[in-house]
């Protein structure tokens, strides 16, 4: 699962989000590991298309181009 915070989810509470960036990023690691260890020439380059899937979706560039608001929770008071 990609944090991705959007504006009909924003990811306001600051624990969730630092816990979905750091299982995002373990996810990532084992992707790597199994690209740099498998033998299969197919599953390395689906595990290669995924990560480039990941990184391009959650990319702030992708927000701006398609309109979309980014860093959601900064517009949230939670006082």
């Amino acid at each position: 699962d990609t944090p991705a915070d959007t504006h009909k989810r924003p990811l306001v509470n600051e624990k969730k989000r630092k816990k979905d960036n750091f299982i995002t990023t373990i996810n990532c690691i084992i992707m790597v590991y199994f690209l740099v260890f498998t033998k299969n020439q197919m599953i390395s380059n689906l595990l290669i298309f995924g990560i480039y899937i990941e990184i391009i979706l959650t990319s702030p560039l992708i927000y701006k181009i398609f309109n979309l608001s980014y860093n959601n929770y900064l517009n949230y008071n939670l006082n």
